[in-house]
């Protein structure tokens, strides 16, 4: 007999996978004399099994030491992530706190376009990792004053291909360095580093370029005041269809709308 706190989940799971006529999962935790444990629960309907019919296989799979390393690997992957953004936060002061600004522009349009959870999951590491490539460039050249010459331009679009390196290795579960390597591309070929264009550019690629150059005009800079955020969210449209994915600016044009917070992000220069 199982034990009475399994034999309820369990036969809703069987009875779930007798509806659905296909295999159903679920984590169940319960308590062993070890202490806490994990079980993953399988239900497989078997319709005909010699002469008995309508029946239901049930596996049971403790997890418990998979789950407990999965926890360590994403604490370890936060704890890396926390620690590169703030060396790019000091290293860069005018820029601070832009990769939490752009994860969160990233994740509100995602949601507005049905991105699944895995994918914004993906999505939120690289816009949040996605300027840390600019610590190796000199702050001079980040906090200039200034318009930019072409060579400082120059030196300034290796910051993605610098992110790249910097990040190559971590253990990521998920396309994260492809979405990043997306975030100065456009759908025109006119961007960098590779010059991508069309299909060659993933949705969530689309979503981080299109966050990116919106929190760039929204947030003050060393050489100029941000712009209101609906001016920002506005100044992409020129460029929808051509540069952006249209569908992502239509979908920042309407959050923007529920975001107020936003706005404190134009606030005059230091």
């Amino acid at each position: 007999a199982l034990p009475a706190p399994l034999a309820r989940p369990l036969a809703e799971l069987a009875d779930a996978a007798t509806a659905a006529g296909t295999s159903q999962r679920r984590l169940l935790d319960v308590t062993a004399a070890d202490g806490p444990r994990r079980l993953q629960a399988s239900a497989i309907p078997v319709p005909v099994l010699g002469a008995d019919r309508d029946l239901v296989l049930l596996v049971l799979q403790d997890v418990s030491e998979l789950e407990a390393a999965r926890q360590r690997h994403d604490d370890l992957l936060r704890d890396l992530v926390a620690a590169l953004v703030r060396a790019v936060d000091r290293h860069d002061p005018y820029a601070g706190e832009q990769g939490v600004r752009v994860a969160a522009v990233a994740d509100a349009v995602a949601r507005e376009l049905g991105l699944g959870e895995a994918d914004r999951a993906n999505l939120d590491l690289a816009a949040t990792l996605a300027n840390v490539g600019k610590a190796a460039l000199p702050a001079e050249l980040l906090t200039k004053a200034g318009p930019l010459d072409e060579a400082e331009r120059a030196l300034l679009r290796t910051h993605v291909q610098r992110s790249l390196d910097l990040l190559q290795g971590l253990p990521f579960e998920g396309p994260v360095l492809d979405v990043i390597a997306q975030k100065q591309e456009h759908l025109d070929g006119s961007g960098y580093p590779r010059g991508l264009a069309g299909d060659a550019l993933t949705l969530p690629g689309r979503i981080l370029a299109v966050a990116n150059a919106f929190v760039a005009l929204a947030s003050a800079r060393a050489w100029r005041d941000g712009l209101p955020v609906r001016e920002a969210a506005a100044a992409l449209l020129k460029d929808a269809g051509t540069r952006y994915d249209a569908r992502v600016v239509a979908a920042l044009l309407h959050v923007v709308e529920s975001r107020p917070e936003w706005a404190a992000w134009e606030k005059s220069r230091a």
